[in-house]
């Protein structure tokens, strides 16, 4: 194995995360550091953890940061390293101990076009995408929340999608259902604006579009929510959060991408609200999504945004779409079911029609919720216990840390 400045290898200089707490292990017959190099010079640190909560940390006389067993028995010497990208804060992400069932909505608007527009602006001194980019960034999400307030007999929403986090060209959405007609109200409002604001640019000949995506998650199980030291807003991780990035390629100007659980999820409450002529979703074809219900095929469906272009188009090449509701909701409901070791059907408490909750999942979310509070978390999403050690410089042999 390649080492790193030839005082410590390649594998120990990897930072390592476990249960949300960084901890780096390193093996007990490591070479001792005998060069520092400013530049990748690390710090040594000891930092409370789950999987050493029995292991009493200093830093000895050698200057290395020494584990011993608190009930008297010898244990492995360990050295922990931080390295520069570490130095700055020895804060960790965190797993958020909320255990209330939660069902979220994700949303996303990419920017269609974007590169090839960039670099022909790019050619004058004074780049004047920025200032397009800007006013995009600023003035859609209150544009989004403008055409909620232009909607008519629609289902009235707790909450509205808002920002979660902008990431390149694009704006990711999110909120908490609590309705499943909720979802017909808030996929209303964003297909609406993706429609109408790229008629803005078109006034002012600019090149660009939009495209969207839409998927459901649900928390705490399947998924989990992060919190991020410095960072304003939470982040989500999860199979749920994987599937929505994976199957955003396929959406167009047209094309609104919807999760199977979604698209099921909007029917089902077109039908409940008597909107069924309004949401018209379409199959476009099975794809094979890495990573996705275990590489088996997934389909790929969507809500209709009304890109005349593209209905013209697709006009001239003899394509006629019929929407047949009943048709596609038996289609999604027996994909689902067929996929019941990686899909599940989404649930929310507080909606009758969805209140269903799987055993497995109450099982499972009671025995994680009795060992995260083990491990020091307090109900209700509060902070746990802070880590215990501090960062400090290396001491040279012979003179004890203080």
């Amino acid at each position: 194995m390649r080492s790193c400045r030839g005082a410590y290898t390649a594998r120990q200089c990897r930072p390592r995360s476990r249960q949300g707490r960084l901890i780096q292990r390193v093996p007990t017959r490591s070479r001792p550091v005998r060069s520092w190099n400013r530049r990748h010079r690390p710090l040594r640190f000891a930092l409370q953890s789950p999987a050493l909560s029995g292991v009493r940390r200093s830093i000895g006389p050698d200057g290395k940061a020494h584990a011993s067993s608190r009930s008297g028995r010898n244990n492995t010497s360990r050295t922990i390293f931080a390295f520069p990208a570490m130095q700055r804060v020895c804060a960790r992400s965190r797993l958020v101990a909320d255990w209330s069932w939660r069902l979220r909505l994700f949303t996303s608007a990419d920017l269609v076009g974007s590169t090839a527009f960039k670099a022909s602006r790019s050619r004058n001194r004074s780049p004047e995408w920025a200032s397009t980019f800007d006013e995009f960034f600023g003035m859609f999400p209150q544009a989004l929340d403008e055409a909620y307030n232009d909607l008519d007999g629609c289902h009235k929403c707790d909450s509205r999608l808002s920002p979660w986090k902008f990431s390149g060209d694009e704006i990711l959405f999110t909120t908490v259902l609590k309705d499943h007609r909720e979802v017909a109200t808030h996929l209303e409002a964003f297909r609406t604006l993706l429609r109408s604001y790229p008629h803005e640019w078109a006034k002012k000949k600019i090149p660009l579009g939009l495209k969207g995506t839409a998927w459901l998650a649900g928390f705490p199980i399947t998924n989990r929510e992060l919190e991020i030291p410095g960072a304003a807003a939470p982040d989500y991780i999860g199979p749920s959060i994987d599937l929505g990035f994976r199957i955003s390629k396929f959406a167009s100007q047209r094309r609104l991408v919807l999760s199977a659980d979604l698209a099921l999820m909007l029917l089902n409450a077109a039908v409940k609200l008597g909107q069924e002529d309004q949401f018209d979703v379409f199959l476009l074809r099975r794809e094979s999504l890495k990573g996705v219900v275990g590489g088996k095929p997934y389909p790929i469906v969507w809500l209709d945004v009304g890109d005349q272009d593209e209905e013209r188009e697709e006009r001239l090449l003899g394509i006629h779409r019929k929407f047949v509701l009943q048709d596609m909701t038996k289609f999604l409901r027996d994909f689902i079911d067929s996929a019941s070791g990686y899909l599940i059907h989404p649930f929310m408490e507080s909606d009758e029609a969805y209140a269903t909750i799987p055993s497995e999942l109450e099982e499972l979310r009671q025995k994680m919720k009795s060992e995260e509070s083990f491990r020091g978390y307090k109900d209700g999403g509060e902070d746990d216990h802070p880590p215990t050690g501090a960062c400090t410089e290396p001491k040279p042999p012979g003179r004890a840390a203080t």
